[in-house]
């Protein structure tokens, strides 16, 4: 039996605790956010049981996307070990900056978000709980993971198929290093960061999304001189 353990926020508020992974239930392979969700809507003080709490659950193919208005950044996140680990910040209120980045390339980010209760000002995706790859309108989170890959001269975001014979798609890139430092993504031409949506109703889950077969030849941003720049205002997928 599945067991969701959600606080009263998270059932209050889909754009909280939404995840991307999958349990089966009732012989269907459904997102555990929404088995949570309906699971709890469903079943007042105590969960029913998981097969009739499933029954109209949606499958992967009903979830859609929506461009993402507010400011929202890619960033390379180093770690004690050398490599670096893939987090989404983005702008939910203009209260306070989530964070700023430096205007060239590549791009040091600071995240003031880390210096202050971001709770209704901030968001942050820090694992596959948080974001996946979507090519075409199709979910590929089940086949690819998304990962970053440090080459002698910059950081690499790339899909790795887990299956043998589906391509390494190549999402962005930081376009150099700078060691010790979180640094912006830059996203290829034809790739955009979008919000997953079902029913309507925007989830807290962000997509690596394209609508392209074949990838472009990358392309670096045009470079600029400028001191920190603050995110409110600008969207920083680009």
């Amino acid at each position: 039996m599945f067991v969701c353990f959600l606080n009263r926020s998270v059932t209050d508020r889909w754009v909280q605790g939404i995840t991307a992974t999958f349990v089966v239930a009732a012989g269907l392979l459904v997102p555990t956010d929404v088995f949570c969700q309906q699971a709890i809507a469903s079943s007042g003080p105590q969960l029913k049981d998981a097969a009739s709490a499933v029954q109209h659950m949606p499958q992967k193919g009903a979830f859609q996307e929506r461009t993402i208005d507010q400011a929202i950044i890619a960033v390379a996140l180093p770690r004690i070990n050398g490599r670096y680990s893939l987090n989404i910040y983005y702008q939910i209120s203009n209260d306070r900056p989530c964070w700023s980045e430096q205007a060239s390339i590549p791009a040091r980010v600071e995240a003031h978000m880390l210096d202050f209760d971001f709770t209704d000002i901030c968001g942050r995706s820090t694992d596959s709980n948080g974001y996946s790859l979507r090519i075409n309108g199709e979910e590929l989170g089940m086949r690819y993971r998304l990962q970053l890959t440090t080459t002698d001269s910059e950081i690499l975001l790339q899909a790795m198929p887990e299956l043998a014979g589906d391509p390494v798609h190549t999402i962005g890139s930081s376009h150099g290093l700078i060691p010790g430092e979180i640094m912006k993504i830059y996203l290829n031409p034809g790739w955009q960061m979008t919000q997953r949506v079902y029913e309507e109703q925007p989830l807290g889950h962000i997509y690596f999304s394209t609508n392209i077969t074949e990838e472009p030849i990358p392309v670096s941003p045009v470079e600029v001189e400028s001191d920190m720049v603050p995110s409110i205002g600008s969207n920083a997928n680009e």
